[in-house]
Formats: C-alpha cells, structure tokens, sequence
C-alpha cells in the first residue's frame, strides 16, 4: 500500500512534473501568487 502524500509532498511532485525549480519559483512574483491562489484546492 502506497504512503498518503501531506501537502508539500503534492506541492512538490506537481511543480517537478511541470518542470518548476524551486529557483524559478522564488524568482516569479507571479507564479508564487497563482500557488498562493490554488494551494487551498490541493
């Protein structure tokens, strides 16, 4: 049996899959306000 993710492991798994760097992210004030806008939903 496969292990719940928690959220940041979600959060994670998402952004790698898409081919976001955790220095791209810290970098685009627009892309952390669309995380901000969505986070509720994962």
């Amino acid at each position: 049996m496969s292990k719940k993710l928690t959220r940041p492991e979600m959060l994670q798994n998402l952004f790698e899959g898409n081919g976001i760097s955790s220095d791209s992210v810290e970098l685009d004030d627009a892309l952390i306000r669309d995380v901000q806008k969505y986070a509720d939903g994962v």
